[in-house]
């Protein structure tokens, strides 16, 4: 498990470019998301029920939902990054939100699209790599996220972790870890 983890996780360190693209572009891929969230609603609302058992509407709604994040973080994206200034004492004082490097999501079996797209979808923005773990209830779905997150991104900017919950503690405290969720 541990060599597994450290081969992912160096592949998506390798992969600092991610945050040097600019906020556009990353704001393109992100809009990717959202039409092939469209685009394969059935698909990916007959995976959601058949893993976990949500009626077939809510599982269509839960897609839904995934892709009005998505657009709500492409039409908002470069407000939310813009640096605020702030009043203080000294001359010039400001908030700048940066990315950290490699963010570790550990999601619930309850929502597998719509949790991951709602954790996922601000870091990629912001310009973190992500490693996910996701329930292993949910499998399929985690792979379709996988390989649709693939589509729309460039090569190890999101990958997959299947590792037992147990073992999932022993990640967040890697040195590959820059930030949890």
């Amino acid at each position: 498990i541990a060599l597994m983890w450290r081969f992912f996780c160096n592949l998506l360190k390798e992969n600092k470019n991610w945050a040097e693209i600019s906020v556009k572009k990353r704001i393109v891929a992100i809009k990717k998301i959202s039409k092939l969230l469209e685009n394969k609603k059935k698909k990916y609302a007959t995976l959601i029920s058949t893993e976990m058992g949500k009626p077939i509407r809510e599982s269509v709604s839960e897609i839904e939902r995934s892709a009005l994040v998505c657009d709500y973080f492409a039409e908002n994206g470069e407000r939310f990054l813009y640096e605020e200034e702030i009043k203080t004492d000294y001359g010039k004082s400001y908030i700048r939100l940066e990315p950290i490097g490699v963010v570790l999501g550990i999601m619930p079996w309850n929502f597998p699209f719509h949790q991951v797209i709602r954790f996922a979808i601000p870091q990629l923005l912001l310009g973190n790599r992500i490693a996910l773990k996701h329930s292993s209830t949910v499998p399929q779905c985690a792979v379709e996220i996988e390989v649709m997150m693939n589509k729309a991104l460039p090569e190890n900017v999101y990958s997959n972790l299947f590792v037992a919950a147990d073992d999932a503690t022993k990640l967040i405290s890697s040195k590959y870890v820059d930030g949890v969720a």
